[in-house]
């Protein structure tokens, strides 16, 4: 699976021209009545010839989609020839994108047909002799490793248990089609913390045949204000999609998707589809909620260690105090070191280390470490309590 400039350049060029030299001697192979393994047939896949403009040649490993639209799932079908004299069992199939769906099904003469699936021996199919293999392979355009307006080729390999072909490659070719871009393609905005909330934007930018445009939002998701206008640093073909989230939402996940209606040409075009991804957090927060002691393979418990954040831009605290209250408190120790601090010693992010100094007299203890912090509040000389639950386990 990578990006290309062309098909058929470099060394998938050489590659592609040995697999078709070997795809046509075993062919000869097949026709004097001599076994060749599992042979890809020629007739139903064609290419552009590099050596000349317009020309067609046979390509039996290779099939190019050409341009296809964006939103689109494209379907091509290999045909492969068991021309052995034993069955031969299909292995497995290895799509080099997850963009590509394999679907493989054994045809005989007469036209009987039997579906590939996995199973227990970890064949997915068995061709008979005489039998045909049809390897379809679909490629849906939306998928996240699908780059819009770029040549890509997507490498499929076919494993089976056949002495003379066991490995197959094959490819496939497409440039998918997309008159509008997203940059970047989601908006992402991480942790918001819940007193501020947030702001985002994705450019939507025109692309050949530059004949559509974004015309209006028609959803977003709750608590998300979206505004669409013309970017005034572009000469045109450039939109800005503006996310607003609001403050004061609850904590926890805020997941969905922008919509926005589209005009090409002189009719509908498609509808863009902007995923949003945000955590709100309060606006102090303790990663991990909970400190637990657990042993290492020596038996030994490490230092462990949790991160408060104060998510105000430009706001600081300091920890005045730290201390532990509960179980095995004398065999424990904590501190509380400031990250990046001000002259004034303060920090919007401190680490609370807890680390272990003597033996454990429990095999399981539990309590808390309980800190006082100064500035973490509306009003700057308040003090503010926070405590962090603890608990461990000690293997005597």
């Amino acid at each position: 699976m990578h990006s290309i400039q062309h098909p058929l350049r470099g060394p998938a060029r050489l590659l592609t021209a040995l697999l078709s030299t070997l795809a046509l001697s075993a062919l000869g192979a097949c026709g004097a009545g001599v076994p060749a393994g599992l042979v890809v047939l020629p007739g139903s896949t064609q290419a552009p010839n590099p050596e000349g403009a317009g020309a067609i040649v046979e390509r039996p490993f290779f099939h190019t989609f050409g341009k296809v639209p964006f939103g689109s799932t494209v379907t091509h079908v290999f045909e492969l020839e068991n021309t052995e004299r034993v069955p031969i069992s299909i292995l497995r199939i290895t799509p080099g994108c997850s963009c590509t769906v394999p679907r493989i099904t054994a045809v005989s003469p007469s036209g009987e047909r039997s579906e590939g699936r996995p199973s227990d021996s970890g064949r997915l199919l068995t061709v008979p002799p005489g039998w045909i293999a049809e390897l379809e392979l679909s490629i849906d355009t939306r998928g996240r490793e699908v780059v819009s307006n770029v040549d890509k080729l997507v490498t499929v390999r076919l494993m089976s248990d056949s002495a003379l072909t066991p490995f197959i490659g094959l490819e496939l070719h497409l440039k998918v089609v997309r008159p509008l871009e997203l940059v970047p393609a989601e908006f992402n905005l991480d942790r918001l913390a819940t007193s501020i909330g947030g702001r985002a934007q994705v450019r939507i930018v025109s692309r050949e045949p530059h004949d559509s445009e974004p015309v209006e939002i028609v959803a977003s998701p709750e608590g998300v204000e979206v505004e669409l206008y013309p970017d005034p640093s572009s000469p045109g073909g450039v939109w800005i999609l503006d996310a607003r989230v609001a403050a004061d939402l609850p904590p926890g996940p805020l997941l969905g998707e922008v919509a926005v209606r589209t005009v090409q040409g002189d009719g509908p075009g498609l509808t863009l589809a902007v995923p949003l991804r945000v955590e709100i957090v309060p606006d102090l927060s303790v990663e991990p909620a909970k400190l637990t002691l657990m042993p290492n393979a020596q038996g030994e418990l490490p230092e462990r260690g949790a991160s408060i954040f104060l998510r105000l831009p430009g706001e600081t605290f300091r920890v005045q105090r730290v201390g532990l209250v509960g179980e095995q408190r004398e065999i424990l120790e904590v501190e509380a070191l400031p990250f990046e601090p001000r002259e004034d010693g303060s920090s919007n992010r401190w680490e609370i280390d807890l680390r272990v100094t003597g033996p454990p007299t429990a095999e399981t203890f539990s309590g808390e470490i309980e800190l006082q912090l100064l500035g973490a509040a509306a009003d700057p000389d308040e003090l503010t309590e926070l405590r962090i639950p603890y608990d461990g386990i000690f293997l005597p």
